[in-house]
């Protein structure tokens, strides 16, 4: 069973934070970046190579696929923003946003898989949203734009959708002003980039 529609709304000039450190996931684990990776670069918006930002050795298969990621505890059990833990996903790329000529967001799907290796696509089961953030200097040599970098990554923000999927998804552009009034108003039910932007940075990955 599909997840509701999940509202992406795009008005992130407002609310924006484009310079966190991109600190790599899974530093125990095979999937880490080397050092470096944070100034790795892809000359183009493809979902194939972005991904490879996030996750260097990432490739479309079933074992490919399989990362470490810092993930929000799921045993937690007090109060504010759960602690990060490194967990198992087996990720892909969904949706890639450009929202200016040196901003994009890329969002990914991620159904977890337990210590055994089994994907849990049960009923029940959902998928973690994961949000990375990427900026090139539009001026970088001349005038000829420079590569993408991953400026920011998120790689659990939510958790919902049934049978290892978010389920299906949809884009809204907002402009600016409306941007800013949401962002002053209460949180949005709709899950938004421009909430993404803006969370705690105890729920953005600085391991």
């Amino acid at each position: 069973m599909l997840a509701p529609a999940l509202a992406l709304c795009l008005g992130l000039s407002a609310c924006s934070r484009h310079d966190a450190s991109p600190a790599p996931a899974g530093a125990s684990s095979a999937q880490a970046a080397p050092a470096s990776a944070a100034v790795a670069q892809a000359d183009t918006l493809k979902r194939e190579a972005l991904i490879l930002l996030a996750f260097p050795a990432w490739r479309d298969d079933d074992k490919g696929r399989v990362v470490r990621a810092a993930l929000p505890d799921p045993d937690y059990k007090g109060t504010g923003e759960a602690p990060l833990v490194e967990g198992t996903i087996d990720v892909k790329p969904i949706q890639v946003i450009r929202l200016d000529d040196t901003h994009a967001v890329m969002l990914t799907e991620g159904m977890v898989v337990d210590e055994g290796g089994t994907r849990n696509n049960s009923h029940v089961a959902g998928a973690w949203l994961g949000a990375y953030f990427f900026t090139r200097d539009a001026m970088a040599s001349g005038e000829s734009p420079g590569g993408w970098q991953l400026s920011r990554r998120v790689d659990g923000y939510d958790f919902s959708g049934g049978e290892g999927s978010l389920g299906e998804s949809s884009i809204a552009k907002i402009s600016a002003t409306d941007s800013t009034r949401r962002c002053q108003a209460r949180p949005m039910r709709s899950l938004g980039a421009a909430r993404i932007a803006r969370m705690p940075a105890s729920r953005s990955a600085t391991r």
